[in-house]
């Protein structure tokens, strides 16, 4: 599943580098300590670094809004400055989870390798709030007009032959293991029984 989004078109992000960049080590002082137009200075200073450095991730390919924190984190900012940039990136447009939520899940709905719960696990990983990538995952599959248990036995399908069918014991050996695959790709236990039964009951 691509679920990184084209990288945004950003003006002032430059791609001549691949190195990260960081805040200014230099000016890593306690501002408490200097007069206050020297602070001030230092405080734009560090806030147009940590700009800078949000353009240019976000450049690369979309990011979700925790995933943007992270990044400027790592890179040394305070959170004063990645709550500034943060909420300015997502005043400009370029960080909307919503949006990016309800793309990469119709992508992956679209690929036909997971259920809605599945879908919404990834979401998550990528640092989709829980609620809104379980929302996105099941609108998804409604848009797209699929049902889980039609998405589920055409992979089931996939992994069972005739030989799997040929008796009984093999049968249940089959059925089992296909039950155990759906699951972990996130699939509805209504959708997977369905599926168990009709493996179970119809030769492929």
């Amino acid at each position: 599943m691509d679920v990184g989004g084209g990288r945004l078109d950003i003006p002032g992000a430059s791609m001549e580098s691949g190195k990260a960049s960081k805040a200014p080590a230099a000016e890593s002082c306690d501002p408490g300590r200097l007069e206050n137009g020297a602070s001030s200075a230092l405080g734009e200073r560090l806030h147009n670094a940590a700009m800078a450095a949000a353009y240019k991730v976000l450049s690369v390919r979309a990011r979700t809004e925790k995933e943007l924190r992270d990044s400027l984190a790592k890179k040394g900012f305070s959170s004063v400055h990645v709550d500034d940039v943060v909420a300015e990136m997502i005043r400009r447009g370029y960080i909307d989870d919503v949006d990016a939520a309800s793309r990469w899940a119709s992508s992956c709905v679209e690929e036909r390798r997971y259920g809605a719960r599945g879908i919404a696990l990834r979401l998550v990983r990528r640092g989709i709030d829980s609620d809104l990538a379980d929302k996105a995952a099941r609108s998804a599959y409604e848009a797209s007009g699929l049902e889980e248990f039609e998405v589920a036995l055409e992979l089931a399908k996939q992994r069972v032959d005739t030989d799997d069918l040929s008796d009984d014991d093999a049968r249940r050996r089959a059925v089992r293991r296909v039950a155990g695959f759906l699951a972990r790709r996130g699939f509805g236990t209504e959708a997977i029984a369905r599926v168990v039964r009709t493996l179970s009951g119809d030769a492929i």
